[in-house]
C-alpha cells in the first residue's frame, strides 16, 4: 500500500485545487477562497489546517496596525506557501490530470482535474483487486479466495464499478467470467508510483519491502506491470 496516504489526501474535496492555488505563490485565506469559488471558506480553512499539520505549507503571519483617529491602521494578515513537500505532491496530481486525457471520456474529463484517477488509487479495495490481476486474469473464484475480507457481494459490486471505469475487461469463457486489467488499469499505476516515491522521500514506509524479495520489490516499483514466474536476478536500486 505504499503511496496510499499521500493519494487518501489528495482525494479529499477540493485538496488538488487548494494546492494548485499555492503552487505559484504565498496566498491570504481571503485570496485562495476568492480563487476557488466553488470550495467556500470553512471547507478552504479545514484543508490549510490539514496541509498545516502534515509539513505540506508553511504559515507566516504579518502583524498589522490598529486603528487610530485618522487612520483605519492595516489588518494582520497569514500569508501561505507549499512547502518543498507539498510542491512535489503535486507531481502525483499532474500525472493523475495526464491519465485522464488519455484514458477518459469527454464527459469524465469535465470533473476537477485528476480526480478519478486519485480516487480510483487511493481507494484501499481497487488497489487491492487491480494488484491480484497484475499478472493476470482471474475469475470471481479465484478472487474471492485471494481477496476474502471483501465478501462476495462487495467483491462483484466493485468489479462492476472498475469495468464501468475503464479499469478492468470481462470475458466469458465458456461459463467462467475472467476479468483481466486494461491498458488504462496499468497506465494508472503510474499515479501509484509517483504517490510511493513522495511518501517514500517524505515519510519513510514503516514496513518496506526486504531487498531479497525481488518479485515483490518489483511490484513495489510498478505495481501492476506483468511480472513472469519465475524471476530472479540482481536489482541495484
Amino acid at each position: 500500500q505504499l503511496g496510499a496516504r499521500a493519494l487518501k489526501l489528495l482525494a479529499e474535496e477540493s485538496m488538488v485545487a487548494v494546492l494548485r492555488g499555492l503552487a505559484d505563490r504565498a496566498l491570504r485565506p481571503a485570496e485562495l477562497e476568492h480563487a476557488l469559488p466553488d470550495a467556500g471558506h470553512s471547507l478552504v480553512m479545514r484543508r490549510l489546517r490539514h496541509l498545516l499539520d502534515s509539513e505540506l505549507v508553511t504559515y507566516e503571519h504579518q502583524p498589522g496596525l490598529p486603528p487610530h483617529a485618522h487612520d483605519a491602521g492595516i489588518p494582520h494578515e497569514a500569508h501561505y506557501s507549499l512547502t518543498d513537500a507539498g510542491r512535489m505532491l503535486l507531481d502525483v496530481a499532474a500525472e493523475a490530470d495526464r491519465w485522464k486525457q488519455t484514458w477518459c471520456s469527454q464527459d469524465e474529463r469535465r470533473d476537477p482535474a485528476g480526480t478519478l484517477a486519485i480516487k480510483l488509487t487511493a481507494d484501499y479495495h481497487s488497489r487491492k483487486i487491480t494488484l491480484l490481476l497484475a499478472d493476470g486474469p482471474l475469475c470471481t473464484e479465484d478472487l474471492d479466495r485471494r481477496a476474502p475480507d471483501l465478501g462476495r457481494k462487495a467483491l462483484r459490486r466493485r468489479l462492476g464499478d472498475l469495468v464501468l471505469a475503464g479499469l478492468l475487461k470481462r470475458d466469458k469463457r465458456g461459463r467462467v467470467a475472467l476479468y483481466e486489467l486494461t491498458a488504462g488499469a496499468r497506465h494508472l499505476a503510474l499515479v501509484a508510483m509517483l504517490a510511493g516515491r513522495w511518501e517514500w522521500q517524505w515519510l519513510r514506509p514503516e514496513h518496506p519491502a526486504p531487498g531479497r524479495d525481488l518479485h515483490n520489490l518489483l511490484h513495489l516499483l510498478a505495481p501492476v506491470a506483468r511480472i513472469p514466474e519465475p524471476i530472479a536476478g540482481i536489482c541495484q536500486l
